[in-house]
């Protein structure tokens, strides 16, 4: 009997299926687009002279509260499909533009004649104060997600060389595994590599397990994607500042045997001993 697929995450990076994916790509979007979309209709309207009564000062307060809510929904969802690679990098730049840009454009568009000054400039410092904070976090999380895509790229793909050259040679033995691990100035280390998860036929779930050998200080940030094998969803089933566990489940029932490879890399502070 087949064992049943566990459902609980201790922690660690998980990699959604491409529905989840496309889910954050479209929210986004959907996000993004509905505020300008509000943005458009009030810039029309102003210059139409629709709008020409000064709003009171609670009517700016929550125009502005429910603009900076939805800014930061937008922005949340885009960190999250960062973290999970299914934003495009070629995106950022009109994701970040567009935020902040849309703040400034609602305070100029509400901003009155006849509007009292107190609750104006209160308005403006608000709206302004939040486009800042947004560029300042986009700036953070930029240099975050360029980072570790430096690190893997000049990386990874070394030590999937060398696990695809060694797998493949005339040897009877199969290298299932191949981790390296460096350390920083700071302390901070990373460990990367490759491993093979085998599965047999009409075999649907198995487990991969590294070992943090020395452990880190606490459990590590873990990212991890499909490298080859067949089509299966990974998820974290413990993670320990000794080890993970990575289970594997496959999309469907294989006819033959099967081998799943995994890319992982781990990244947290050492342990010091002594």
């Amino acid at each position: 009997m087949e064992a049943p697929w566990p459902t609980t995450v201790v922690s660690g990076t998980d990699r959604p299926p491409d529905d989840r994916r496309g889910w954050l790509r479209v929210s986004v979007g959907a996000a993004l687009g509905l505020l300008w979309l509000v943005v458009v209709l009030l810039v029309v309207r102003r210059l139409a002279g629709g709008l020409v009564r000064p709003l009171s000062a609670e009517m700016l307060f929550a125009v502005a509260a429910l603009a900076i809510a939805w800014t930061v929904g937008a922005r949340l969802l885009w960190h999250q499909a960062e973290r999970r690679r299914a934003a495009c990098a070629q995106a950022r730049p009109l994701i970040r533009i567009g935020l902040s840009g849309a703040l400034l454009l609602i305070a100029l568009t509400l901003t009155l004649p006849g509007t009292s000054w107190l609750a104006g400039a209160l308005f403006w410092s608000v709206l302004v104060a939040a486009a800042i904070l947004l560029q300042w976090s986009w700036r953070r999380s930029a240099e975050s997600v360029d980072l570790q895509s430096v690190k893997r790229t000049k990386a990874v793909p070394v030590v999937r060389d060398v696990f695809e050259e060694e797998s493949t040679s005339k040897d009877d033995a199969m290298v299932c595994q191949q981790l390296t691990r460096t350390r920083e100035a700071d302390g901070v280390e990373l460990l990367y590599g490759t491993m093979r998860c085998d599965l047999a036929a009409g075999q649907r779930t198995a487990a991969l397990h590294v070992a943090f050998c020395p452990p880190f200080a606490t459990s590590p940030e873990v990212d991890f994607e499909q490298g080859e094998g067949p089509e299966a969803a990974l998820k974290i089933g413990q993670l320990l500042p000794y080890g993970v566990r990575i289970d594997v489940r496959l999309t469907r029932e294989p006819e033959g045997p099967v081998g799943v490879v995994v890319e992982l890399s781990a990244r947290g502070q050492t342990l010091k001993t002594g």
